[in-house]
């Protein structure tokens, strides 16, 4: 499956994820959520970053469920809309870093 980040600290991250029992922070068969980096999700990690459901099976949507992961589908607008706000957030952190570094001369020519 595919997931993405919505929250504003993970600047739209998209992975694919896998809800799997063999992995490290897997307990008594009770899976876990693991992204490509290798690192497990729990249900509160997959909340406080708003993870949305980019592509899954009926299969992965149900495992998911029964596991205690509430994913919402991440509708076309809300990815365009994410995709705006991440390119504004990093245009003003750009401009900031510009202004602390005294370029902010070259800042207005743009």
């Amino acid at each position: 499956m595919k997931i993405k980040a919505f929250s504003p600290m993970l600047d739209g991250y998209e992975t694919e994820a896998e809800l799997t029992t063999d992995h490290a922070a897997s307990s008594y068969g009770r899976p876990v959520l693991v992204i490509d980096t290798g690192d497990a999700l729990g249900t509160a990690d997959v909340a406080l970053a708003d993870y949305r459901i980019l592509e899954a099976t009926d299969e992965e949507r149900a495992a998911l469920a029964s596991a205690g992961y509430v994913l919402a589908d991440a509708t076309p607008e809300e990815c365009a809309a994410r995709a705006f706000l991440s390119a504004a957030a990093r245009l003003e952190r750009d401009m900031i870093d510009m202004k602390a570094s005294g370029q902010e001369d070259q800042a207005e020519d743009r």
